[in-house]
């Protein structure tokens, strides 16, 4: 916010122009030209200028009361009127950032229809083009849900007929219908190669296999590798000696048990050896596990992908320790051989946008009492990164190659 140190007379006019170097968004966007306007200095408050319309951002349920957030700031009383749930308005209040608006009461537990109108909803009095409609279904056992998240800009949903390329981006043959990857053509309706692998029986005990990890489950979404693999690779046996210890412990915490402390084990085998050290270091083997009844669940991203929270600080707010990036993660900072970096092509000011739109529409992998792990693609690069929810800080980001 600029504001003049002696605001002049009122019904003074003035021209305000801004250069492009004094104009940057949150993604070190700039202008291609300057900024101007003429206008008379008014008596209150006043918008001058807002070229762009409100779009819904997301809708979340917090504890059994809705959150709607948009893309612009929002004028609570013409929104108020806008919103209605199960065909009736409702009271509604302006959170801090001031572009989410949040509801006055709990919903009542069940199905509920959310309605947003094309009246205003902005400061300048724009309203949608068209009517946002979603049900919401609140239950009490789970009182915090993302009812509606706007979709990456990034993916295009059009039709995919005509498309040469399968879900991951590997060539898909017209005519057979057949992908191509790693030398061979593998089909999707046997789900096996149509040729054996030529270095034998090496992901298993079929020479046409296809996939030998789960893509849900664990960190392999092209299939190019399977679990058992990496136990005999240098990266699985580098904290071998920790994590034995970390299953010693957790076996011996009570309704967790063994099964467990080998899935914790399997999990922590799946991620990159610098995840591991940052997942073991200084940490609680209680904080690997979230016991549930008498089993527990695992927190370690190899041993399951859940959803982003809407726990995390919102991409506006989230403070980004570069010092940290830089140091680390970048090109000239002090490197060691088990430490990726980004492209050395890419600025500091491009790391900062890669990994702020990274994490708006990434998702969380994995957990460690106050910190998440979450992981989001920017321009092809997948980025993982290590928020601190008390501080609201990335504290570290670095590409996963």
């Amino acid at each position: 916010m600029i504001t003049p140190t002696e605001p002049p007379v009122e019904g003074t006019e003035l021209r305000l122009t801004l250069e492009p170097p004094a104009l940057v968004d949150l993604f070190h966007n700039r202008p291609a030209a300057a900024f101007e306007v003429t206008f008379a200095w008014p008596a209150g408050d006043q918008l001058l200028q807002d070229t762009a319309g409100p779009k819904v951002d997301s809708v979340r349920l917090r504890g059994g009361v809705l959150e709607i957030e948009l893309r612009e700031p929002a004028e609570l009383s013409s929104a108020e009127a806008a919103l209605e749930i199960d065909g009736a308005t409702a009271t509604w209040t302006l959170a801090e950032d001031g572009y989410t608006l949040v509801a006055g009461e709990a919903l009542t537990p069940g199905t509920h229809n959310l309605t947003i109108g094309i009246g205003a909803l902005d400061l300048d009095g724009k309203g949608l083009v068209q009517v946002f409609a979603a049900v919401v279904i609140y239950q009490a056992a789970i009182p915090d849900a993302i009812v509606f998240e706007a979709p990456d800009p990034n993916e295009v949903n059009e039709s995919t007929i005509g498309d040469r390329f399968g879900f991951h981006g590997l060539p898909r043959d017209v005519g057979t219908g057949l992908v191509y990857m790693r030398n061979r053509y593998f089909d999707p309706q046997l789900g096996r190669f149509i040729t054996a692998d030529p270095l034998g029986f090496v992901d298993g005990p079929s020479q046409y296999q296809g996939f030998g990890a789960n893509p849900v489950n664990f960190a392999d979404s092209l299939g190019l590798r399977i679990a058992v693999k990496l136990r005999n690779q240098p990266d699985y046996q580098r904290n071998r000696e920790i994590r034995d210890n970390v299953k010693k412990t957790i076996k011996e915490i009570p309704l967790v048990g063994s099964a467990v402390a080998w899935a914790v084990d399997a999990g922590l085998s799946m991620v990159l050896p610098e995840t591991q050290e940052e997942m073991l270091e200084n940490s609680s083997p209680v904080n690997l596990v979230n016991p549930i009844g008498v089993t527990g669940s695992v927190v370690t991203r190899g041993a399951g992908l859940v959803s982003k929270a809407i726990n995390l600080p919102s991409w506006r707010r989230i403070v980004i320790d570069m010092i940290h990036i830089a140091e680390r993660h970048m090109v000239g900072g002090a490197l060691t051989a088990r430490r990726t970096v980004f492209p050395s092509y890419m600025s500091r000011e491009a790391v900062e946008k890669a990994v702020r739109f990274a994490y708006r529409f990434g998702e969380k992998v994995g957990s460690q009492g106050e910190r998440v792990i979450v992981r989001g693609t920017f321009d092809g690069i997948t980025i993982e990164m290590w928020v601190n929810t008390a501080t609201k800080t990335i504290e570290t980001a670095y590409p996963v190659l």
